[in-house]
């Protein structure tokens, strides 16, 4: 029996679809793990667990200038030994990743970020308020109360699962605080912010 090669245009066809399937089972598997890590915020126990909070933010400003992104360091508002909150060290660091991931996809690539501490009050306690101050052309009023509600996004087609600033806000508030989304004025970017408890 000859063995007929099969028409280019077949071939494309197959190796396109074989494509769009690996894509699908990425976006799908990327799906359920953001579902799990949803399901684990809302159900934490934040523990024992301390957080030196300035040492943190070094981590996170050194690996995102590695990445590209023309981010600084405020000076703080609030002395350091102050800056201690009831969380790990990497629930601190994946949260402001998420927020900082958000600000590289809405501002783009010259997007400048900002990072600020300050004292706060929440639930009339001492807290800490973390400000990631980003430009660009912040967001509409009509998406600014959807952001952290599940499944909302606005770059669905990039793969992006619409879960992570839900996870972001079950988290913060698990550990007694809060999570919010501001905008910083028409065409003047963003200000997404982190209350939390301190210790002192």
């Amino acid at each position: 029996r000859v063995a007929h090669p099969v028409p280019r245009a077949r071939r494309e066809e197959r190796e396109r679809f074989l494509g769009m399937l690996s894509s699908d089972a990425r976006r799908m598997e990327r799906l359920v793990t953001r579902l799990l890590h949803l399901a684990r915020a809302e159900t934490v126990n934040p523990g024992e667990d301390t957080c030196d909070v300035p040492k943190v933010l070094a981590s996170v400003v050194t690996r995102f200038l590695e990445l590209g992104v023309n981010i600084t360091a405020a000076p703080f508002q609030i002395g350091e030994g102050a800056c201690v909150v009831r969380m790990t060290d990497e629930t601190l660091d994946a949260l402001l990743t998420n927020f900082l991931d958000n600000a590289r996809q809405h501002g783009g690539p010259g997007v400048r970020v900002t990072l600020s501490v300050a004292a706060a009050l929440h639930n009339d306690a001492a807290a800490i308020r973390i400000d990631v101050i980003y430009n660009g052309p912040g967001i509409s009023p009509a998406n600014l109360n959807r952001v952290f509600d599940a499944f909302f996004t606005t770059a669905r087609e990039n793969g992006w699962t619409g879960l992570g600033l839900a996870i972001v806000r079950a988290t913060a508030a698990a550990h007694g605080g809060k999570a919010t989304l501001s905008s910083a004025g028409e065409g003047q970017g963003t200000i997404a912010s982190l209350i939390l408890p301190r210790l002192v």
